[in-house]
Parts: C-alpha cells; sequence; structure tokens
C-alpha cells in the first residue's frame, strides 16, 4: 500500500466511533421508555393534581328540558358543559312522548314557530353564549292530528 491510502484510510473514522453512537441512541431511548413507563404509572395521581388545580377555570351548563305539550312522557332533562368559547353540542333524546290522536312531528325550542322542528337524535350545536353563564334550553314536543277515517 502508498503512503497515500494509508493516509486517507487514517482520515476515516474508526467503527468503534460509529457503534458507540448506536449504543448512546440506545441508551436515550431506554432512558425514554423509563420515564414514559413512569407517568403511565402515575397518571392517575397527576390527573387529581391537575384537576383540583383547575377546578377554578370549569365554564357554566345548559339544562335542557322537554314538555309533552299536552301529550305524555316527555324525555328527562339533562345538562351540557359549554366550552371555553360557550358552544355547547348535544343530540335530542331519542324517546318520543305519546299523544292520543296525534303524531309526533318531533322537538320545537321554546315553542317558538321561529324554530324549526328537530327530530330525536338529531345533532344540535349552539354557539355564541356566554361560557361562564348557565343557561336553559326547553324544548315542546310538536303534534299533528291524525286523520280520523269517516268509514269506521
Amino acid at each position: 500500500m502508498s503512503n497515500k491510502v494509508k493516509a486517507e484510510q487514517s482520515q476515516q473514522p474508526a467503527p468503534t466511533l460509529t457503534l458507540k453512537r448506536v449504543y448512546m441512541v440506545f441508551a436515550i431511548m431506554a432512558a425514554m421508555v423509563v420515564v414514559i413507563e413512569f407517568f403511565q404509572r402515575n397518571l392517575s395521581e397527576h390527573n387529581m393534581v391537575i384537576n383540583l388545580l383547575s377546578t377554578e377555570h370549569q365554564f357554566a351548563t345548559t339544562t335542557v328540558y322537554y314538555y309533552a305539550n299536552g301529550g305524555i312522557d316527555a324525555p328527562k332533562g339533562f345538562q351540557i358543559k359549554k366550552d371555553g368559547s360557550g358552544v355547547i353540542i348535544f343530540y335530542h333524546s331519542p324517546e318520543v312522548p305519546f299523544r292520543k290522536g296525534y303524531r309526533f312531528l318531533g322537538w320545537r325550542k321554546n315553542n317558538d314557530r321561529n324554530f324549526c322542528i328537530d327530530d330525536p337524535m338529531q345533532r344540535i350545536e349552539f354557539g355564541l353564549m356566554n361560557p361562564n353563564e348557565n343557561s336553559k334550553f326547553k324544548y315542546y314536543a310538536q303534534w299533528e292530528e291524525e286523520c280520523q277515517s269517516i268509514f269506521n
């Protein structure tokens, strides 16, 4: 071998340096696994502390009420927490009331004809409400009289 080839070979890093880097990466990864396992084991304890610290930042609720509006067996009401911008999202109850001689059409907010009739299980979203103020939504059953046959 010539001196020039020997000089070029001596400038290249020794293979043990590359192997040291691989070992270092594995050591870092092993340390990360240990840290992740620690937090997974202690997650419930940390969540309790976070929940205690965040109680002052809870937002208000909206209570949804259902009225049978001449019928019976309206669904029970429920509460929804508002998000930080005052938005609520919920689904109407799948339960429907009963009224003899009438067909149930759906639910209307505040029994006000300016609102559409909502179906059971329909997704409802309201926004632009004060997130720190409790509110109430009242939904009234809407009915259509069933046709009576004169040939009975």
